[in-house]
């Protein structure tokens, strides 16, 4: 065989491979229904209007109504680029491998959803940019953002804040006077173990203090309480349980491999990546 009917070969091959794609495709998209096509163009075209700020009434109304901001830079989206792009590729690599035939083994399932639990904080993560404690801590001991630290800041006695604390409740910020007195009681617990451990207390607080060094009031708290605000900030990192009980449920409905893919497109559900942290 010369180079010439070598090049044709090879050509003839890739149109093949080419047209069985398209095939694919095809078959693919002639499966989704106008129900989901409509879902589909209803939601790109959501996000459009959002995108460009067609109207306020999309984020809310005016007694809470979220900002429109624009980020400052150009480079605080490439850590969330960077990490949405290596996840999808190894999320749809791996799920397709999995998954490629219907008797998945148990093995395979627990493997999946191990890396998948790990995963799932990480791609939030990235949402905040590369400094990731700066804003967990901020919306920790924020009044506004929580309010759960401060209450949990001033606790000295259990016994005796849980006994006044239906008359406490009033008095207390916006968030914790409508919950039940757990949230501050584990900030509460997490000081008086970083109370016995003064050296970890130290490295959190002095580390933790950079962040919010202009605040008097912050900054006259001690180490271990400031070094309670990680009981917050680590919340998130459970995010990623979150899954088991959804492949569980979806598995049951639908099949295993419907199952492997939608754990694997939660964390990028947008109302998802919204609330993290938070």
């Amino acid at each position: 065989m010369n180079k010439s009917q070598d090049s044709t070969l090879k050509s003839q091959v890739s149109k093949a491979k080419s047209s069985l794609l398209c095939i694919r495709a095809c078959r693919h998209f002639s499966k989704v229904t106008r129900i989901e096509w409509a879902i589909i163009l209803t939601t790109l075209l959501f996000l459009v209007a959002l995108s460009i700020n067609l109207s306020p009434y999309l984020r809310g109304p005016d007694e809470w109504r979220w900002p429109y901001a624009i980020p400052g830079t150009l480079g605080s989206l490439a850590s969330p680029v960077l990490t949405l792009s290596s996840y999808l590729v190894l999320a749809f690599t791996w799920v397709n491998q999995v998954t490629r035939r219907e008797g998945v083994s148990t093995r395979q399932r627990r493997v999946l959803l191990f890396a998948l639990v790990l995963t799932v904080p990480l791609v939030q993560v990235s949402l905040l940019g590369i400094d990731i404690f700066r804003p967990l801590f901020y919306r920790t001991v924020s009044t506004s953002a929580s309010g759960v630290f401060s209450v949990g800041s001033t606790i000295e006695d259990a016994g005796d804040f849980l006994r006044r604390y239906p008359v406490l409740m009033p008095t207390l910020p916006i968030h914790p006077q409508r919950y039940p007195p757990g949230l501050p009681l584990l900030f509460y617990l997490a000081r008086r173990i970083l109370e016995k451990a003064p050296a970890l207390a130290d490295a959190l607080g002095f580390r933790l203090r950079l962040y919010q060094c202009h605040d008097m009031s912050l900054m006259r708290l001690s180490n271990a309480t400031i070094g309670s605000a990680v009981v917050q900030m680590a919340l998130p990192l459970m995010s990623g349980l979150t899954l088991l009980p959804l492949y569980g449920l979806a598995r049951r409905v639908y099949g295993s491999r419907t199952a492997a893919w939608t754990v694997a497109f939660y964390p990028i559900v947008p109302s998802f990546a919204l609330w993290w942290g938070c």
